[in-house]
C-alpha cells in the first residue's frame, strides 16, 4: 500500500492510500457522507440493477426484450433524462420501434433542458395540426373531433431530425400547411426508420411532401396511368427482378413516371452490388495487361474470392459464381469495372489510374433506379456474403428535368424511383475504401 501526505496546520502528516470511491452509473457519491440519499436508478457495487429500473423492466413481460434493451440503452443516458423521457405524457413509457438506436445516440449528445425544450417543440406543433376524429356522438351522429398528439415514435423521429439537421427540424416546426405536414408526419412514423433522421435534408422532406415534383396526370383524365403505374411501382419496390420481366409492369411505370419530373434538386443514396455499370468502357492495352498482372501477382488470394458476371440484378444469391483469378484471367477484354475489382490488388497508383477514368466517364442509364433517402439502408444494399464483388457506394446528386417520385408505400426505405428513360450520370468525386473494398461515388443524375 502506498501512502500520502496531508499538512494540517502546518504540520505534514504522512497516511496510507485511500482507496476510490466506486463509481456509479451516472455519479459518485462521497462515502464521507453516509447520510446521503441513494439514488434508487444508481446500480449497487455489485452490478445489481436498481431496483426502480427493475421494476420497470419486470412490468414489460416475458417476451419485451427488445423494449427491456431498449430502456436499458435509455437508462445509461442518466437517471434524468430517463425519468423525463419515460414518464412524458406522450411518450407513456412506450417503445420508439425502428427508431430506438437512433433515438438513445440523440438523447445522448442532448442535455436535459434541450431535451426537455425539445419535447415541448413538438408536443406544441400537434397542438397547431387539424383534429382528426376517431368516432362519433351516438346522440347527435355527428363525428367528435379531438386535437392531434404526438405518440413515442413521433418524439423520437424528430428529437433525431433536431439533433442531426436543426435546419430540417425548424422547417418542419414552421411549416405553413398544417394540413399537408400532418400526413407528411404521419408518413415518417408508419413508413420510415430512426436512421432516415440521421441524413434527411429540406430537399429530401419536399419530395417526399410532393412539392419538389411537378406532375401532368389529371385524376380525371389520367386515372388508368395512376392507378396501374402505382400498382407498378409498388411490384418494383417488393422485387425490382421480378418486374423487370414483366412486360405490362415495366409499360406501366414507364409511363407513370414519365408523366412527373424533379423540379427541385436533391441528395439521395445509392448502392451498387458490382461495378457492372461501368462494364461498356474498355481499358487500354496496357492497364488491362496491368490489371492481370496484379491478378496473376495475387493468384492464391484471388481464387479464394467468389464473384459473379454483371447481371443488372439486384438479388445475387443464385447467380452463377467463379472465382476472381478465373474471371479476370479468362478475359480477352478488360473493362473498367474489371479493373475496380481488381483495386484490392493494385497500388495506389494503379487505384489512382482507375479513379481517374471513373471521373471521366459519362455513363447514359436506361434502367429504373432506386434512391434513398436513408444512407444505412443504401449500406444495406451493398453486396452480401453470397458474393464478393466490388460494392459501390453512391452520394447522388439528382438535377430538374430528370423523370421520378418519391415512392408511397411503407417499405421503410424511403426511396425515391427513377424513370427507365436516358439518364446521364457523371462523378464529380471518387474515392476507394480498401477495408471495405468499396468504391464511394459523387455521382450527378441528369
Amino acid at each position: 500500500m502506498g501512502t500520502y501526505d496531508i499538512v494540517i496546520n502546518g504540520i505534514k502528516r504522512t497516511f496510507g492510500v485511500l482507496k476510490p470511491a466506486r463509481k456509479t452509473l451516472s455519479r459518485d457519491i462521497p462515502i464521507t457522507n453516509p447520510s446521503a440519499k441513494i439514488d434508487t436508478f444508481v446500480k449497487s457495487p455489485d452490478n445489481i440493477i436498481p431496483s426502480k429500473l427493475q421494476k420497470i423492466l419486470d412490468d414489460c413481460g416475458p417476451y419485451g426484450s427488445t423494449k427491456k434493451n431498449f430502456l436499458t440503452d435509455l437508462y445509461s443516458t442518466g437517471q434524468d433524462k430517463f425519468e423525463f423521457i419515460y414518464n412524458h405524457k406522450y411518450f407513456k413509457g412506450n417503445m420508439p420501434y425502428f427508431n430506438d438506436k437512433e433515438f438513445i445516440a440523440a438523447v445522448k449528445e442532448m442535455s436535459p433542458k434541450e431535451l426537455k425544450q425539445t419535447f415541448d417543440e413538438i408536443s406544441n406543433l400537434y397542438t397547431k395540426l387539424p383534429q382528426v376524429s376517431f368516432g362519433y356522438d351516438k346522440v347527435t351522429k355527428k363525428l367528435i373531433y379531438q386535437p392531434q398528439t404526438p405518440n413515442a415514435t413521433n418524439l423520437a423521429q424528430l428529437t433525431i431530425l433536431k439533433a442531426h439537421n436543426k435546419e430540417a427540424y425548424e422547417y418542419l416546426l414552421n411549416h405553413p400547411d398544417k394540413e399537408r405536414l400532418s400526413g407528411l408526419l404521419s408518413t415518417f412514423s408508419d413508413g420510415l426508420n430512426g436512421s432516415t433522421f440521421e441524413t434527411l435534408t429540406i430537399p429530401q422532406i419536399r419530395q417526399i411532401e410532393g412539392v419538389g415534383t411537378a406532375s401532368t396526370l389529371n385524376i380525371k383524365t389520367d386515372i388508368d396511368t395512376i392507378i396501374q403505374g402505382n400498382a407498378a411501382m409498388s411490384r418494383y419496390v417488393v422485387s425490382s427482378d421480378l418486374l423487370a420481366k414483366n412486360a405490362d409492369d415495366v409499360k406501366d411505370l414507364h409511363n407513370y413516371l414519365s408523366r412527373i419530373k424533379v423540379t427541385e434538386p436533391f441528395t439521395a443514396f445509392r448502392a451498387e452490388r458490382d461495378t457492372g455499370m461501368f462494364n461498356t468502357i474498355l481499358l487500354d492495352k496496357k492497364l488491362a495487361l496491368e490489371t492481370k498482372w496484379n491478378v496473376l501477382k495475387n493468384m492464391l488470394k484471388a481464387r479464394k474470392i467468389p464473384v459473379h458476371d454483371y447481371t443488372g440484378n439486384y438479388n445475387t444469391d443464385f447467380t452463377k459464381k467463379t472465382n476472381l483469378f478465373n474471371f479476370i484471367l479468362g478475359k480477352e477484354n478488360i473493362s473498367l469495372a474489371d479493373a475496380m475489382q481488381v483495386a484490392k490488388f493494385g497500388s495506389e497508383s494503379y487505384r489512382n489510374k482507375i479513379i481517374e477514368l471513373i471521373k471521366k466517364s459519362q455513363i447514359t442509364d436506361n434502367r429504373f433506379k432506386s434512391l434513398t433517402f436513408d444512407r444505412k439502408m443504401a449500406e444495406g444494399w451493398l453486396p452480401t456474403q453470397g458474393s464478393n464483388n466490388t460494392g459501390i457506394q453512391h452520394n447522388v446528386t439528382v438535377n430538374k428535368g430528370v423523370q421520378g417520385c418519391y415512392s408511397s408505400g411503407d417499405n421503410r426505405q424511403a426511396e425515391f424511383i427513377l424513370n427507365n428513360n436516358d439518364k446521364q450520370m457523371s462523378f464529380q468525386d471518387v474515392k476507394y475504401d480498401p477495408k471495405k473494398d468499396i468504391f464511394v461515388l459523387n455521382t450527378t443524375i441528369e
